[in-house]
């Protein structure tokens, strides 16, 4: 009697939201895990908060900038931050056509995106050679671990503008 007592207490607080019957996407493995750290990473480089984006880097990441080859996080950090302290950086990013491919396990993914990107530019001239919306070809791996997702590998490309 006095535990179906406790179960029906313990009912009432989960549908009450005062106890959560799990941790939320975010915090947990598996593909709703991963979706929202694609989306938790593409949401700080949109609002340019270079210090949150570096975050959800790994201290271990492996960055290929395309054709300018391998990177340091230290690297990459360093010239963001110099672009969005100077005005540069974001105006605006999104995301198209993410595809999540997850380990068996539920802790390691590899996603594809296309990120289409308006970028700012300081006193907002557009500087010869540079394009003001260009779209990435986004390939990360995530690996879950100590708690929380982490991007492990990136690699981007740009997209060739549309034929004129």
């Amino acid at each position: 009697m006095k535990g179906s007592f406790v179960v029906r207490k313990i009912i009432a607080l989960v549908l009450f939201g005062l106890i959560a019957p799990h941790a939320h996407a975010e915090s947990r493995p598996g593909r709703a895990g991963a979706e929202a750290a694609v989306r938790e990473i593409v949401r700080a480089y949109n609002d340019n908060a270079y210090e949150a984006y570096f975050a959800i880097f790994a201290d271990d990441i492996t960055i290929f900038a395309g054709a300018r080859g391998r990177w340091t996080k230290q690297h990459y950090h360093d010239i963001w931050k110099k672009a969005v302290d100077g005005g540069g950086g974001v105006a605006s990013a999104g995301i198209a056509d993410l595809q999540i491919q997850m380990s068996p396990k539920g802790d390691a993914a590899l996603t594809t995106f296309m990120m289409p990107v308006k970028n700012r530019f300081p006193g907002g001239i557009v500087p010869p050679g540079r394009r003001e919306s260009i779209v990435y070809n986004m390939t990360e791996v995530w690996y879950y671990r100590a708690g929380k997702w982490d991007l492990v590998h990136m690699y981007w490309t740009v997209q060739d503008p549309p034929p004129a």
